[in-house]
């Protein structure tokens, strides 16, 4: 149970029990940290989307970038599984499993089912259940977010910087057109006077979807439930192809000037 360990020790922040791992054992660190990512947005995302629908009827909360947690998946063969066949543990195995992660029926069901299909795709006998279990950590993503968001996170970091707009400016007092300024988002969120001013185009997700065509909901989303430098891998700003500060500069700087409270 090598592998049940060594993850265990990683979720259970037991630093003495993954420093100095082996290869392929520290492959499989640097891909935890991602999922490890990944599992802090989907909890992010189901809290916050959770509370904004209290006492009304539960809404779809599923967010799943990049496919299953292959953690699990590692842990159930390891624990249940010999060169590829299905066997019965004991209580002591059993308890020692429930203490770090209760799998129900159904997750068993589920997990069998992506097992089996992994084999067929590994293509040959499972003689070594090391060379199985490297193959599942091949395919064990390095980013949270597909290449689908990170063309879209590079999206609108182009258009904020980029794309020259109209911004009618409006005095909060008079309620008068007061100028009409030529910038980019970010040189007119850098010059915008909030508590003087007003702007219809300060509101950046209608902004953005009027002149590109995307969905509000899904823009609105992103920025509001997954813009945190937090859930992002190194892997993720290299898709993005903008390093962390200057993306989340410009990423805090919508965030601010977008604000309906400041009205």
């Amino acid at each position: 149970m090598k592998w049940f360990t060594l993850i265990k020790n990683f979720y259970m922040r037991n630093e003495s029990g993954t420093q100095n791992a082996p290869y392929p054992q520290n492959i499989l660190i640097e891909k935890l940290k991602v999922e490890r990512k990944y599992r802090l947005l989907r909890k992010h995302i189901r809290y916050t989307k959770q509370s904004n629908v209290n006492n009304k009827r539960k809404s779809s909360l599923a967010f799943d970038p990049n496919g299953c947690i292959y953690s699990n998946l590692i842990v159930f063969y390891d624990i249940f599984y010999d060169k590829g066949e299905y066997f019965r543990i004991d209580k002591k195995v059993s308890k020692c499993l429930e203490e770090f992660e209760h799998f129900s029926k159904n997750q068993k069901q589920t997990y069998k089912k992506r097992l089996e299909e992994l084999m067929q795709e590994y293509g040959k006998p499972i003689s070594k259940n090391d060379d199985f279990i490297l193959y599942i950590i091949k395919k064990m993503p390095s980013s949270v977010f597909n290449e689908e968001d990170a063309l879209l996170w590079r999206k609108i970091y182009d258009f904020a910087t980029t794309k020259k707009i109209e911004f009618r400016i409006i005095d909060r007092k008079s309620k008068c057109e007061k100028e009409i300024r030529e910038q980019t988002y970010i040189e007119f969120a850098n010059t915008f006077d909030i508590s003087q001013n007003s702007c219809k185009g300060r509101f950046f997700v209608r902004l953005f979807c009027q002149q590109t065509g995307e969905r509000y909901v899904r823009i609105d989303d992103m920025l509001r439930y997954k813009a945190k430098a937090e859930f992002f891998s190194n892997q993720d700003f290299a898709s993005i192809g903008i390093d962390e500060q200057a993306f989340f500069n410009v990423i805090q700087t919508i965030k601010r000037i977008s604000k309906k409270e400041a009205d």
